[in-house]
């Protein structure tokens, strides 16, 4: 198969897909130069490569039955982005492969339920004893007037008093 730079693969995608790779994590990190802009590959490897990285494309790269149709002209030889370039396994092995993470996932989220309860609860507490601050200070506010009302009545009443001896 016809060798090219991923650069040059790249191009070539871009003219059809939109294509962003944000982390080549497919090719050598080290010599990025090197490995991207000088070393010829074939398009299976560039799409391997392509595959281990983290990238953002259009739903019709991910929906093409071969991204390189259109250049190679040949759709059922040219390499398919996702079926020819992850390994094939069997049913039960995925499984496998992917139960220890979702354990962590699962014991994870039970951490994070958990320390979210914790929240709710503080925060219910800290709520309770704003609450409960503000009652008081009412109290206290109501304590206040209740005592300068009695003053005030009490002075009245003396001014009544004054008030008829004359």
């Amino acid at each position: 198969m016809e060798k090219k730079t991923s650069k040059e693969w790249l191009s070539i995608l871009k003219q059809k897909y939109t294509v962003e790779i944000h982390e080549p994590d497919g090719w050598d990190r080290e010599n990025l130069k090197y490995s991207f802009i000088q070393e010829e590959i074939t398009a299976d490897e560039f799409l391997k490569r392509l595959n281990a990285s983290i990238i953002e494309v259009d739903s019709s790269f991910l929906k093409a039955k071969n991204v390189f149709a259109d250049y190679t002209g040949d759709i059922e030889t040219s390499p398919r982005f996702y079926d020819e370039t992850l390994p094939k396994m069997k049913r039960q092995d995925k499984i496998k492969e992917l139960l220890p993470g979702f354990r962590e996932l699962i014991l994870s989220l039970n951490s994070v339920s958990a320390d979210l309860a914790h929240l709710e609860v503080a925060d219910n507490v800290k709520a309770y004893q704003r609450v409960r601050k503000a009652l008081i200070d009412h109290e206290k506010a109501v304590r206040d007037y209740r005592y300068m009302i009695d003053n005030h009545r009490k002075e009245a009443q003396k001014v009544n008093k004054i008030a008829k001896k004359y």
